[in-house]
């Protein structure tokens, strides 16, 4: 490495060093605001019943989303039905 730095060059990285640092502190907190989405569970691993279990069932829990066409769970992959039920099931307070 002979190669020697210009003072113009070593000017520019030091100006140019709190713009790169700022852009990356605005990318770590737009990370920390918005997490990624948690992968859903198969169907078969959370034991999903398109009936009741008593009471319980799914237009009753608190991960069904409302509104959603076929009936949608932020835990349970695929269209679930209002009367189902599952493992993770847990009454809307």
């Amino acid at each position: 490495m002979n190669e020697r730095w210009s003072r113009k060059s070593v000017l520019i990285s030091f100006l140019s060093f709190p713009f790169a640092a700022a852009a990356a502190a605005r990318q770590a907190s737009a990370a920390a605001k918005s997490p990624a989405p948690a992968s859903k569970s198969p169907q078969t691993a959370v034991a999903y019943q398109i009936t009741p279990r008593g009471p319980g069932k799914c237009s009753g829990c608190k991960s069904c989303l409302p509104g959603a066409p076929k009936g949608q769970c932020q835990v349970v992959a695929g269209d679930i039905s209002p009367d189902g039920w599952c493992v993770v099931y847990s009454a809307k307070a």
